[in-house]
């Protein structure tokens, strides 16, 4: 074989093993693989002796698993026939579409088959499935490896990643299916190493050991999951190249490898992994965004602070909330607030309603990214970016469908769909949201106000009071672990246990008039800002208004009991005409019944300006 087929089609685009006198080392990636013993049972049977291997594995890790499974052939007892077999590994990474190898094609297959007389040994073809079933594959070599799948002594190993099993279901008669455990992290370690030294000889620099891990657990945790040990390569890859460039040292950096990758997120450097989770910085631009709900910040804060350090496994995704109290009382400004902080950026924020009726399945969502208006498919997002937030609304009113494939991602951390395609949602961080547990939030919102309202004793009353007690704590404060466990009974009555299990529950309170005016002052001062930038005027208000408005807002969404302001103002701006006399402030107040607001324009003149010197 190895004369005749010197120049064949097999040799210019595939790779060729002999089981004979393998070296026995043990130091290699899928050493001991469980499931070696099921593909040598496959290999070695009459019928149905092909494997088809349903795997995650990219093409880079294909050729070291074979080594490893010839070595296993070597130092395991099994059939004389494969102890001599010959492998050839048809890689579908070469460029073999761009040739017409249609005129050699029959010619190399013509000296195979004549090989292939020889009863005392197989031959063994690894490839992709593609080859057999992707309409990009010529006909004519499809052909061709399709009759070579009833030749008796022809063995095929074909790797899929699960994908195409349906279309490989008209080989079922000759095709044994098998799903690959997954590749280790050893594993995967491993193979980083080895390339690495190509790299290295490349771009002649040093990749250092330590730095291997580290860009591995990046790319695993920013850039598509699907196949991190190929984006890590890339990472090392582009860093290597930057390092040569730059004129930096000849050893690849840690700081190179943050800068490649901050430029493919956009999220800063500062804000990448391995930044230390600051509790306390955390906390304080929560409330500086939201407002009233310090319990919910606590719960939040804690929960990062447990994960954000440590990329120890677990089954589900990064972190998984429930973020559960009435309408309007922030859970969305959070959420933003929350993915600000994290990534600097707003950008991978991505929201879904799913109280519509359509949204049947998993497959169904399609999510809004925060700050624009068109959808994207949930699997696109995830794929995409694989740290992504995403805020499902609404939870409560979701199909049991949707349920069910929420609990597969909560449970596994991955998602399967109808077709077979496999979604890592490892990375991810999923809120979903609820009004469930709305009353009794509501009723220790009245008790925590009680008791935070100052006590006037008189005299007598203090004579009387036990001085053992402090009587502003007759009652009993809430920690925010409590409050979210006061409402666990009412969402697990609507929600699956099972589901609930895996979420983090954060309560939030109804807003409190205090914290309704604080919001109300953030908007009117993002009101200023943008007509001066747009208009070049000033907005004062008398401090009336911001009482009168937060009363307005107490039982709705502020931003649409501010939408009446809003038209206001700017009725107000188009009625001004241009001139000298173009006022440059406009002045809100109440009117003379207190009913409704009134927009004057004034024209404020600067003193300072006008004063004349004395003589």
């Amino acid at each position: 074989m190895s004369t005749d087929l010197t120049n064949s089609f097999f040799v210019r685009f595939g790779k060729r093993y002999s089981v004979q006198n393998r070296l026995k080392i043990t130091d290699i990636p899928f050493h001991e693989h469980p499931q070696f013993s099921m593909i040598t049972d496959i290999l070695s049977r009459k019928e149905k002796h092909h494997a088809f291997l349903c795997t995650d594995f990219s093409a880079t890790m294909h050729p070291f698993f074979l080594e490893a499974l010839l070595l296993h052939f070597c130092n395991a007892h099994i059939s004389p026939l494969l102890c001599n077999a010959e492998l050839i590994y048809l890689n579908l990474e070469n460029d073999v579409f761009i040739y017409n190898e249609s005129m050699h094609l029959e010619q190399d297959f013509l000296h195979l088959r004549q090989l292939l007389q020889d009863e005392n040994k197989y031959t063994l073809f690894a490839m992709s499935a593609d080859l057999l079933l992707s309409n990009h594959t010529p006909p004519e070599l499809r052909a061709q490896l399709e009759g070579l799948l009833s030749h008796p002594q022809c063995r095929f190993l074909i790797f899929s990643p699960g994908t195409q099993r349906k279309q490989a279901q008209r080989f079922a008669n000759r095709v044994s299916f098998l799903t690959l455990n997954k590749a280790t992290i050893a594993d995967k370690m491993f193979i980083l190493k080895h390339q690495r030294a190509d790299l290295e000889n490349f771009h002649n620099v040093q990749i250092p050991d330590a730095l291997l891990t580290e860009t591995y657990t990046l790319a695993e945790r920013y850039l598509s999951a699907e196949d991190t040990l190929n984006n890590a390569l890339l990472l090392l890859d582009s860093s290597a190249a930057r390092t040569i460039m730059s004129g930096e040292p000849t050893t690849v950096q840690p700081a190179t490898i943050m800068n490649v990758l901050s430029t493919w997120t956009q999220i800063p450097v500062s804000h990448l992994a391995f930044t230390p989770f600051n509790l306390n910085d955390f906390t304080h631009h929560m409330q500086q965004h939201v407002f009233g709900q310090d319990a919910a910040i606590t719960v939040l804060a804690h929960k990062l602070q447990q994960q954000l350090p440590h990329f120890q496994p677990h089954a589900g995704p990064f972190c998984t909330f429930l973020f559960a109290g009435p309408d309007h009382a922030g859970k969305k400004t959070a959420a933003y607030a929350l993915t600000e902080h994290l990534f600097k950026q707003s950008n991978v924020l991505y929201y879904a309603e799913l109280a519509s009726s359509h949204v049947q399945s998993i497959a169904d969502i399609k999510l809004q990214r925060s700050l624009e208006h068109h959808y994207t498919p949930l699997k696109e997002v995830i794929h995409h970016t694989p740290h992504a937030v995403i805020m499902l609304e609404n939870i409560d009113q979701a199909s049991p469908a949707v349920l069910a494939g929420l609990f597969e991602i909560f449970s596994t951390g991955y998602l399967h769909d109808d077709d077979g395609h496999l979604y890592h949602f490892r990375q991810a961080i999923i809120i979903l949201s609820t009004t469930l547990g709305s009353r009794r939030l509501s009723e220790l919102a009245k008790v925590h106000a009680q008791l935070d309202e100052p006590k006037h004793l008189d005299l007598m009353q203090l004579v009387m009071v036990d001085p053992a007690q402090d009587p502003r704590q007759s009652g009993h404060h809430y920690s925010p672990q409590e409050v979210a466990q006061e409402i666990i009974p009412e969402i697990t009555s609507c929600l699956p246990a099972a589901l609930c299990q895996h979420l983090c529950i954060v309560p939030f309170l109804p807003l409190a008039q205090a914290s309704i005016e604080k919001i109300i002052r953030l908007k009117m001062k993002e009101l200023g800002k943008e007509m001066q930038a747009r208009y070049g005027m000033e907005l004062g208000y008398a401090p009336e208004v911001i009482r009168f408005l937060a009363k307005e807002s107490a039982d709705a969404d502020i931003k649409k009991a501010l939408q009446p302001l809003y038209f206001s103002v700017e009725q107000a701006m188009l009625s001004l005409t241009d001139g000298d006399n173009r006022p440059n402030q406009l002045f809100l107040q109440l009117n003379e019944t207190g009913q409704f607001l009134r927009c004057d324009c004034l024209t404020i003149v600067d003193e300072a300006l006008c004063s004349v010197p004395s003589p």
